[in-house]
């Protein structure tokens, strides 16, 4: 992108930028002055300017140019960088985007105008169509199972880490000292702190005795580092392969759902 790209003078400012003295008049109104307009407001100065009045479509008429975007609702942010993307233009680019199924109804005239000229690759999961934020709002709230709901929980098993985090003060490992991480600091100029996980211990904080241990008739170590097939025998096909011992807020939103799911059936 940065080969393609080519500089010209801005024919506005004459390469010169907004914060001079320099006037920059349009007909009457200085631009800086119009940016800190309502978008109704530039478009009775500049006219009926299609990208202003697509601008509006999204936004809405009182919406003040500098507003910033990071306050508006999501589906307002996905419609402007979908119009961004439209507007700049590009030309035989591979385009990628994430998470556009659940706006898809209002972001797919978009894509079809942008994949005219580039390919676009869609990577979402299917037939979830809502984001990651809903699913937890949604499902994982109010209900009896919450987002730091670990997904062992799920299946019917109860305070298991209480059970695990007494075995590891126990047993810790003797190389990361139940840490389950190994911390360097000041090995290189510019490196202050290296940490990485325990290889000894699997990242658990736990020896390999402690390991060994069982709970609820499982080991420790299946419990940290297996999926639900691990643990639950007639586990379904969606969630066989979740980290059991993962909150579920730290799942995906296809598993999310699979976890959801299995709760409904077996309710």
């Amino acid at each position: 992108m940065k080969v393609s790209k080519e500089k010209i003078r801005c024919p506005i400012c004459e390469g010169t930028v907004l914060n001079h003295q320099k006037p920059l008049k349009y007909e009457n109104t200085d631009i800086r002055e119009m940016i800190n307009l309502k978008v109704s407001e530039v478009l009775a100065i500049v006219g009926d300017l299609p990208v202003l009045v697509k601008l509006k479509s999204i936004v809405g008429g009182e919406m003040i140019l500098t507003k910033d975007i990071s306050l508006q609702p999501r589906e307002v942010q996905v419609a402007l960088k979908m119009f961004e993307l439209e507007q700049a233009s590009f030309t035989g680019y591979e385009i990628v985007l994430q998470n556009a199924l659940p706006f898809w109804d209002n972001i797919k005239g978009n894509i079809e105008s942008i994949s005219r000229n580039n390919q676009v690759t869609i990577c979402d999961f299917p037939n979830v169509n809502e984001t990651r934020e809903i699913i937890i709002d949604k499902y994982f709230t109010n209900g009896k199972y919450k987002k730091l709901t670990y997904v062992y929980e799920a299946f019917g098993y109860k305070k298991l880490v209480t059970h695990i985090n007494k075995i590891r003060k126990a047993h810790p490992c003797p190389f990361c000292k139940g840490k389950k991480v190994i911390s360097e600091e000041n090995l290189h100029d510019g490196v202050f702190k290296l940490t990485i996980p325990c290889v000894s211990c699997h990242a658990t904080g736990i020896n390999e005795e402690g390991l060994k241990e069982l709970v609820e008739g499982i080991d420790v170590l299946t419990w940290l580092t297996g999926k639900v097939r691990d643990v639950v025998d007639e586990s379904s096909k969606a969630v066989s392969d979740i980290p059991i011992f993962d909150r579920i807020r730290e799942l995906n939103k296809r598993d999310m759902m699979a976890v959801y799911e299995s709760l409904e059936q077996n309710n």
